[in-house]
C-alpha cells in the first residue's frame, strides 16, 4: 500500500492480475476510470475495488491524492473463485455507519463503515473500511489481529497506542501494523473527530482478521 500524488494529465494502465485484489481510495481530486463498461468518474472519498483478473485505465483530471492497496494473500481454504468482472465503486459517505461502543471489546465512541468486504463486494483477500473516533471520547484499547493491518489518517489528530506508549498521528500518516502486534488508538482532546481508512490484508471480513483484546 502507498499514498500517491497524481498530476492532471497523468494516465496509467492498471493491468489485470489473476492473483491480486486492488483497492484505490480517492482522498482528494478526481480521476476517470476506463473499464469494460466504459468510463466512470471517481471523486474524493470514493473507494474503487478491482477484483482479481480485472484491470482499468486511470486518467487524472485534477490534482489527485489516492491510497493504493493490493493483496494477494487469500485466506486458507478459500478458492480464488466468484470474482466480479468489473470494478466496483463505493462512496464513503453513502456507506452505512455502525456505532461501536463496546467495553468488552475495548471500543468507545467509534463509528465504522465497511466498504470493501466479502459482504459488500466479492473481496476474498482484502478488507477496507472507514472509522471515525469522536474527539475527547473515541478510543480503542490495546488489541491485536491475526492479519496485517493498515491505517491512513484522513483528518483530525489521534494518538497511536502501543506497548511502548503513545505517538501522535496527523492527517496523511500511513501506519502499517503487523499481525499479532498490540496496538490501539485514541482521539486527541479538544480536537476535531479523527477519521481514518482502515483495513486488513489476507482477510475480507472482521471475523477472518481475528481479534484479541489485551487483558
Amino acid at each position: 500500500m502507498t499514498a500517491r500524488e497524481l498530476d492532471p494529465g497523468f494516465t496509467e494502465h492498471v493491468a489485470a492480475v489473476p492473483e491480486a485484489e486492488r483497492v484505490f481510495v480517492v482522498l482528494s481530486g478526481e480521476l476517470v476510470l476506463g473499464t469494460s463498461s466504459g468510463e466512470r468518474p471517481a471523486r474524493a472519498r470514493t473507494v474503487v475495488f478491482l477484483p482479481r483478473g480485472v484491470g482499468c485505465r486511470l486518467s487524472v483530471t485534477e490534482p489527485t491524492r489516492m491510497l493504493w492497496i493490493a493483496s494477494t494473500a487469500l485466506p486458507a481454504g478459500l478458492p480464488p473463485s466468484g470474482a466480479a468482472s468489473d470494478v466496483v465503486l463505493t462512496s464513503i459517505d453513502d456507506a452505512g455507519g455502525v456505532a461501536m461502543t463496546n467495553p468488552a471489546m475495548g471500543m468507545f465512541n467509534i463509528v465504522t463503515r465497511p466498504l470493501v468486504t466479502s459482504d459488500t463486494v466479492t473481496a476474498r483477500a482484502v478488507l477496507v473500511g472507514h472509522s471515525r473516533f469522536a474527539s475527547n471520547q473515541g478510543s480503542h484499547e490495546l488489541h491485536r489481529h491475526d492479519r496485517d493491518e493498515f491505517m491512513y489518517v484522513m483528518s483530525g489528530t489521534a494518538h497511536a497506542l502501543s506497548e511502548e506508549g503513545e505517538s501522535a498521528l496527523k492527517p496523511g500518516d500511513l501506519v502499517y501494523i503487523p499481525a499479532d502486534e498490540w496496538h490501539g488508538l485514541r482521539a486527541m482532546e479538544r480536537e476535531e473527530p479523527s477519521e481514518h481508512i482502515i483495513g486488513y490484508l489476507g482477510a475480507a471480513s472482521f471475523a477472518e482478521a481475528g481479534y484479541t483484546l489485551r487483558g
